[in-house]
């Protein structure tokens, strides 16, 4: 059998007309969903900018900061995420350094949207963001809550370390206070404790 040029191009242009095929039907038809996580600082309170008067304490510390995180986690596209898409030993994690969580707070709790219940490990320096349910197209907030030790950086030079979990045929994406490149594993964590 002997294969010319015309065969070839047919060949090709049969190769690359599935390719687009197989990608326009993958774009338009197969819809993975990406969650989102953004991390932004919302405020800042220094004992400092109050006066002499005023004192922060927690756990009978004094603190010399007060800080409020906003965390927005919203599920693009048309399918939804369940429990049984996150393992157990492999949910989504945030790693503040040189900084400890006393509290989260979810804003807006919607029971039939989303159960999100946030966790604190590692002495406060660890959030650990249990999905167990989240519908599409929607949006969960919470706040993060704690305290700079010695002093507070400012919000751009602030970075946290991200571990996006490995949630089945689901996308993930971050934006805000998220440092680049995320953890690849979560025994990275052990390193960041250290």
């Amino acid at each position: 059998m002997i294969i010319d040029a015309k065969d070839m191009v047919l060949l090709a242009g049969g190769i690359m007309g599935g390719g687009l095929a197989s990608l326009y039907i993958t774009r338009r038809f197969i819809h993975r969903p990406t969650l989102q996580f953004s991390l932004r600082k919302a405020a800042v309170l220094h004992k400092n900018d109050f006066g002499r008067s005023f004192q922060m304490f927690s756990k009978g510390q004094e603190l010399n900061n007060l800080c409020v995180f906003n965390l927005e986690i919203k599920l693009n596209g048309h399918s939804d995420i369940s429990k049984d898409q996150v393992p157990e030993d492999n949910k989504p994690m945030m790693f503040f350094p040189s900084f400890t969580t006393y509290d989260v707070r979810t804003i807006e709790w919607d029971e039939t949207r989303f159960e999100i219940p946030l966790g604190i490990a590692a002495n406060g320096s660890m959030v650990i963001i249990n999905i167990n349910r989240i519908r599409a197209n929607t949006t969960a907030r919470f706040q993060i809550i704690g305290s700079f030790w010695p002093n507070a950086p400012t919000p751009a030079d602030y970075l946290v370390s991200f571990y996006p979990g490995a949630m089945h045929n689901v996308d993930v994406s971050a934006i805000g206070n998220i440092k680049r490149p995320w953890l690849r594993t979560r025994d990275e964590r052990i390193d960041f404790l250290h």
